[in-house]
């Protein structure tokens, strides 16, 4: 006898959000989503207001609102992001990148990747570092900002380790 659910329904119903395997109405087991990629959180991931804090923090104090959707695909470790920004007047995708460069240049585990290569999962599997890139986006003031760490290593942005 086979026993199905409709993917409305939740598996356990907990109050809160995120991509475990109690919280969400979504399979999350890999034999229920290989060979697809998911969102979920649509407008409502309960760490954007976190995201929005230490965006604002770094931005001087600044108001920053923030789209954020993650995406849960198939595979057993590792988060990229794209972040899509708009730069501050008279800035460009290039001045983002040195001034990121120049952020993180003493730390041992964060890399502003050269040029126009790509940050990948494969790339950081297994490590503590983060490999990031800048790259201007068709439309005018504003970026695309990539970056991919191993979720299951313990990533600080920091030599404390």
């Amino acid at each position: 006898m086979r026993i199905t659910r409709r993917i409305d329904q939740p598996r356990h119903p907990q109050p809160h959000g995120g991509c475990s395997r109690f919280s969400t109405p979504q399979n999350i087991l890999y034999c229920e989503v290989t060979d697809g990629i998911s969102a979920y959180g649509i407008a409502s991931h309960r760490h954007a207001p976190e995201i929005e804090q230490g965006l604002r923090e770094a931005a001087g104090g600044k108001e920053v609102v923030i789209n954020f959707t993650p995406h849960l695909m198939p595979m057993s470790r590792g988060i990229l992001e794209s972040i899509y920004v708009k730069t501050a007047p008279g800035k460009t995708a290039a001045d983002l990148k040195a001034h990121l460069q120049g952020l993180y240049a003493q730390e041992p585990f964060v890399h502003v990747l050269e040029g126009s290569k790509v940050p990948e999962t494969r790339h950081v599997r297994g490590s503590n570092h983060c490999f990031i890139n800048v790259f201007a986006d068709r439309v005018p003031g504003r970026a695309i900002i990539v970056s991919a760490i191993d979720n299951l290593v313990k990533v600080r942005g920091d030599s404390r380790g």
